[in-house]
């Protein structure tokens, strides 16, 4: 996790966590993403503005690379086709500690 405030300069690193996990993790992460609708979704969207956050997902996969892009996915999030992705990275980064569990 950078410092930085976001539309500015990125910051140095302030918080960093590296984990081992188990080829079980990675299945259960890929069926995640395939559940989340991650390999169906479009690259990008037509949603931008001027101040938000952007959701950012890389993934390679079987040789395949894809990065997915969003701004902001708590806009419009049902109707944008994002409410499984958003779950999921929640829980990602709920389990890696760096989202509360009672943060939206």
């Amino acid at each position: 996790m950078l410092s930085g405030d976001g539309g500015y300069e990125l910051g140095k690193i302030a918080s960093e966590k590296e984990v081992k996990i188990t080829k079980r993790e990675v299945a259960d992460l890929i069926a995640s993403l395939e559940k989340a609708g991650f390999w169906k979704m479009s690259q990008k969207d037509d949603v931008t503005g001027y101040d938000g956050s952007q959701l950012i997902i890389e993934v390679i996969k079987g040789g395949e690379h894809r990065v997915c892009v969003r701004w902001t996915p708590e806009h419009n999030t049902e109707k944008r086709g994002l409410t499984d992705i958003i779950a999921l990275y929640k829980a990602q980064f709920q389990s890696a500690g760096f989202w509360k569990k009672d943060e939206k």
